[in-house]
């Protein structure tokens, strides 16, 4: 709850991607179980946020993404977005 009102939304997606790969998937690379309507929800934004802040990531070399397939590249990177997003 504390996250949801305190971060931006870099920090919002880059926290729950980190998620799934830290404690779900134990995995850099994994399908993403939720589509971007659901990550909007849980995060409390629209799912056009989500696919720009998403694209955005993508173009910064932070992650690749092919449909629901993700890889973490900038681990470190995004947890710095994490926690001071």
């Amino acid at each position: 709850m504390v996250n949801k009102q305190h971060k931006q939304l870099g920090g919002k997606i880059a926290d729950t991607l980190l998620y799934f790969s830290n404690n779900i998937f134990n995995c850099n690379t994994f399908d993403l179980p939720l589509n971007r309507n659901e990550i909007a929800y849980l995060i409390g934004s629209s799912r056009e946020s989500v696919t720009k802040q998403l694209n955005d990531f993508v173009s910064d070399g932070l992650i690749s993404l092919e449909g629901r397939k993700i890889k973490l590249l900038e681990i470190a990177t995004l947890e710095k977005i994490s926690k001071f997003g």
